[in-house]
């Protein structure tokens, strides 16, 4: 498990999907609260994405919807 903030959880999983660290841009920045998974593989880079930028069922109530 690693904890990390903005522009860091980008360039580190960039880092480690053996992409150009020059341009992490390619990946989406992570919405408040969200989370990534990513594991390692028998394949090159031997890191692979399950999840970016998951997180909490989003609510269907009307206030969640206000709230977004």
């Amino acid at each position: 498990m690693a904890v990390s903030h903005g522009a860091a959880t980008n360039l580190g999983a960039t880092y480690l999907l053996g992409m150009d660290t020059q341009q992490w841009f390619g990946l989406r920045g992570m919405s408040n609260c969200c989370y990534a998974l990513m594991r390692t593989n028998k394949r090159p880079p031997g890191w692979s994405v399950v999840k970016w930028n998951a997180g909490p069922p989003v609510d269907s109530s009307p206030l969640g919807k206000i709230l977004g």
